[in-house]
């Protein structure tokens, strides 16, 4: 999630010559390295919680994986209102997600 908010923030931190992957990397690259290391996670943390048998509350990790494609797939560069709404509700849906780690793990024990 970190890198989302830094596709928001990368002109500030261009300007302040803060290097972060997304002024590093050109826009689309950005997106791309996103979107791929979110869809090797998933299917890493689908495959593990079969395979390893983790408790299937890991399933619920999954949405911060879609979360992020999602999010990254909608950004656009030149439509900055856009991305900070974008943003807003990457924070609103990381908030909820992490909130919620707590009672999944009581009820799934």
């Amino acid at each position: 999630m970190e890198v989302v908010w830094d596709m928001r923030d990368h002109r500030g931190d261009l300007l302040c010559g803060i290097k972060t992957i997304a002024n590093t990397l050109t826009f689309a690259q950005t997106k791309r390295f996103l979107i791929v290391t979110s869809l090797i996670s998933g299917l890493l943390l689908f495959y593990f919680t079969n395979a390893v048998n983790l408790p299937a509350s890991t399933y619920f990790l999954l949405a911060n994986n879609v979360a992020v494609i999602v999010i990254a797939s909608l950004y656009k560069e030149n439509k900055t209102a856009f991305m900070r709404k974008i943003s807003d509700y990457t924070i609103l849906m990381a908030s909820v997600l992490f909130v919620s780690f707590g009672p999944i793990a009581f009820y799934f024990n």
